[in-house]
């Protein structure tokens, strides 16, 4: 019998060294190149963060989308914000 694959918005595709990335992140013994693995990984396929959030199924599935591809956009944001302004920001409050 074979299994109904989940819906393309449900779907999170992951491999055993994307696996082994993760883990070793959260054990704070990542290599450079895992932490790099696990950040493409996060932002280009478990976010979708560059995918279109319309979904043929609905609203609900777009909406569910747009969340998904939000935390990615947000990553991407912390990425590349100046921390040197963020600093003299904070200081001028």
């Amino acid at each position: 019998m074979k299994t109904k694959a989940a819906p393309p918005h449900l779907r999170c595709e992951y491999d055993v060294p994307v696996v082994a990335a993760v883990q070793a992140l959260s054990r704070g013994e990542a290599t450079a190149d895992q932490q790099k693995q696990f950040l493409n990984w996060l932002i280009n396929h478990a976010c979708l963060t560059y995918d279109q959030t319309f979904q043929e199924a609905g609203d609900r599935e777009s909406a569910f989308a747009a969340g998904r591809r939000q935390t990615g956009l947000i990553l991407v944001k912390l990425l590349h914000l100046s921390t040197n302004a963020l600093r003299k920001a904070n200081q001028n409050e």
